[in-house]
């Protein structure tokens, strides 16, 4: 076992950027007192996040972007509900969605400049670019 931990001398750069953490570690408890000292909120609300990504999931024409006024090859065989937003609809099978449409977001549209759908999905989930776009090996 190699318990040698001098590892040479140490780096400018790496005794400015440990220096820097610890003052600002020491700093931190004081900055915190002053802002509740002064009523201010040290941290911003407790919010909450629910993503519903529906990879493989159900269709959107069947959950959140409905069609109902497009041809019957097009549209699902559920019905629209009107939420408590005005302009936006809902499939009938959610009915509580539909009554909390104002606590939420719809994000219908994205677009990146990938070949397929895998790419930008991770780009977006990830905010990483892929390491590949092509995830087709049968396509090659």
């Amino acid at each position: 076992m190699n318990t040698d931990f001098n590892h040479g001398p140490i780096s400018r750069r790496s005794f400015l950027s440990t220096g820097t953490l610890g003052l600002g570690g020491l700093c931190l408890s004081d900055v915190m007192r002053l802002r509740a000292a002064a009523g201010q909120p040290s941290v911003a609300p407790d919010t909450s996040v629910i993503f519903i990504w529906l990879a493989g999931g159900p269709p959107h024409m069947e959950t959140y972007d409905m069609k109902p006024d497009a041809p019957s090859d097009y549209r699902g065989q559920f019905n629209p509900i009107r939420t408590n937003v005005p302009g936006i609809d809902v499939c009938e099978l959610l009915p509580m969605h539909a009554k909390c449409a104002d606590k939420y977001t719809l994000i219908r549209s994205i677009a990146h400049t990938f070949s397929d759908h895998g790419g930008g999905s991770k780009r977006f989930m990830t905010g990483r670019l892929p390491s590949s776009t092509n995830h087709s090996p049968a396509l090659v």
